[in-house]
């Protein structure tokens, strides 16, 4: 600490003033090195904070990223989580929340890169295989009548090529009595 003097309406006064730099500590300052999020070193508190200016499906994100945060996640805002097979026929305006909580999820190859051989279904809400190899083998393990196999083969032929967003399995639970799974 100093004194700095100056003069108001010709009078001396002596005041004291700073003259160390603001000093940040070193725990702050420091980062761990395998942190590859900083939003990640933040208290819950702070994380809270922000979540009413996020949107459902981040919220969602941040909060599976720990479980007490997710908890209080929960507790604090009209938070829903349906499951996946009532949410065909519902009006829950969450429904569209999960598609695209599903679509950041998608599976993927070691490289990183989203998988190809995969496709997300409308109805079940799963990751299907997108290989008609697969499907075919399924339809084969069924006693089914000759249209009923033509009408299968092409619901799997359909949901390979990307013409349908309902896989097979959905296709034929709807279409049939019998159940491929």
């Amino acid at each position: 600490m100093a004194f700095t003097i100056y003069y108001k309406h010709g009078q001396m006064r002596a005041r004291l003033c700073p003259t160390a730099p603001f000093v940040v500590p070193q725990q702050l300052s420091q980062v761990k090195r395998d942190q590859s999020a900083l939003c990640k070193t933040l208290p819950n508190e702070i994380l809270l904070e922000l979540t009413p200016y996020i949107e459902v499906e981040d919220r969602l994100c941040l909060g599976l990223t720990c479980k007490s945060l997710f908890c209080r996640l929960c507790q604090s805002t009209d938070f829903h989580i349906i499951s996946a097979s009532g949410h065909a026929y519902s009006d829950i305006p969450y429904c569209s929340h999960i598609k695209d909580l599903l679509k950041r999820m998608r599976p993927l190859t070691p490289k990183g890169q989203p998988k190809r051989t995969m496709a997300l279904c409308c109805d079940c809400l799963r990751y299907r295989p997108k290989r008609v190899t697969y499907w075919k083998e399924m339809i084969s393990k069924k006693n089914l009548r000759f249209l009923d196999l033509c009408a299968a083969n092409d619901a799997a032929e359909s949901w390979c090529t990307g013409e349908s967003i309902q896989c097979p399995g959905c296709w034929f639970k709807g279409e049939s009595d019998y159940i491929m799974d």
